[in-house]
């Protein structure tokens, strides 16, 4: 994340972004290097996103969304990447929950193909479902994720439910 901070604001939206984070969280992430094999715990993250809205986006949708884009650009490695930019959406759809698992240690996310160009996706059971802005992030994470695959004009829109599930719907057009 930091990466993707300095990428987008320079080292005064870092410094921007690290003055609005936890001290607790800017101690372990931020002076130190983020071993890739370990996992970020998602309370660290959502104190990202957080120090991010209020920093560097400056509490503005646009500026947050491209944190996310070069987060999402940054966080994928060139491997990863390189194999999204032949997949399909459908492709994609199909290993969401195995992709899902890959990354987080908690939580469901459920893709349901709706039609060709529409998919309802549900993530049940996550603190990314807890808070307005944590449900942001992963609707545009997933936003994101399907325009590396081919998919043009992609939206994508959350809706939390009863349950407490973030219920989200994108369409696309084929490339």
């Amino acid at each position: 994340m930091r990466q993707a901070v300095v990428d987008l604001w320079g080292e005064d939206g870092l410094h921007a972004v690290a003055r609005a984070l936890p001290k607790n969280i800017r101690d372990a992430t931020l002076d130190v290097p983020i071993i890739a094999e370990e996992w970020l715990p998602a309370t660290a993250a959502m104190a990202w996103f957080e120090a991010v809205w209020e920093g560097g986006a400056q509490r503005k949708g646009e500026l947050f969304g491209a944190f996310v884009d070069r987060q999402t650009e940054v966080g994928f490695g060139r491997v990863r990447r390189l194999l999204l930019s032949y997949a399909t959406p459908p492709l994609v759809i199909a290993r969401a929950t195995k992709l899902w698992r890959d990354d987080n240690s908690a939580g469901e996310l459920v893709a349901i193909p709706d039609t060709l160009n529409r998919v309802i996706v549900e993530l049940r059971d996550h603190v990314y479902a807890t808070t307005p802005l944590a449900r942001l992030t992963i609707t545009e994470f997933l936003r994101c994720v399907l325009r590396r695959c081919r998919a043009r004009n992609v939206t994508g829109s959350g809706v939390l439910r009863d349950d407490g599930s973030l219920r989200m719907q994108f369409t696309w057009t084929n490339a």
